[in-house]
């Protein structure tokens, strides 16, 4: 029988111990279920898959703790609260293209 355990009872992890990855989209468009206060972890799923994507300073996006929702809502939960509001260099850097 499989017991499915809610997030926050898992041991909480510093955010440098997880990997990141640059991001490989599995579909057009990511499905955004949590974001943190200024979308540095952004927590998302494609189809059946969830994962924690942030933005690097060049632009791009990289991904971590792809795959179950606990393992990524536990991931997004720990680095969200460890996250700390930063204002970027140049406001001017848009999150989207059209700026």
């Amino acid at each position: 029988m499989t017991v499915l355990r809610h997030p926050d009872s898992f041991s909480s992890q510093p955010a440098d111990m997880y990997d990141w990855s640059p991001h490989a989209p599995r579909s057009w468009l990511p499905t955004v279920i949590e974001a943190s206060c200024c979308e540095e972890y952004v927590l998302c799923s494609e189809g059946a898959e969830f994962f924690v994507r942030r933005r690097t300073d060049d632009g791009l996006y990289q991904e971590t703790a792809r795959g179950r929702y606990a393992r990524a809502a536990k991931a997004w939960n720990d680095l969200a609260a460890e996250h700390r509001h930063q204002e970027r260099a140049d406001p001017k850097t848009a999150r989207d293209p059209w700026w």
